[in-house]
């Protein structure tokens, strides 16, 4: 599997995770990624992630002054979007118990 495949999954968790701390915008979402394990996100891929949760209703969005430029939009977590946090949280710890299950397994085969 392509890490982009696995980093398309990933995404949308990191991003909820993100704006369930704090409401945010693009940009400082963007930042925030790349400095937490996610240093080649595109900012297209953020971008659709977004547009895709709040269609979804697990984020709103609100448009909001900046005082140094343009506007920016900044995002927060629904009900709906916590409901799916937590959800998607147990599905993924239980990937990664079952992927660290695999290379225990794989790892006593190879010290035979």
């Amino acid at each position: 599997m392509a890490s982009v495949e696995l980093m398309r999954g990933a995404l949308e968790l990191a991003v909820l995770e993100v704006v369930s701390h704090e409401t945010t915008y693009g940009f400082e979402l963007l930042a925030t990624l790349r400095s937490s394990g996610f240093p080649d996100v595109a900012d297209p891929s953020v971008y659709g992630v977004l547009r895709r949760l709040e269609a979804g209703g697990k984020l709103t969005s609100e448009l909001i002054a900046s005082p140094s430029g343009a506007a920016r939009r900044y995002y927060r977590l629904t009900d709906s979007g916590r409901t799916a946090l937590e959800h998607a949280t147990v599905e993924w710890d239980a990937l990664v118990r079952a992927m660290a299950g695999i290379r225990i397994d794989r790892t006593k085969d190879e010290q035979r």
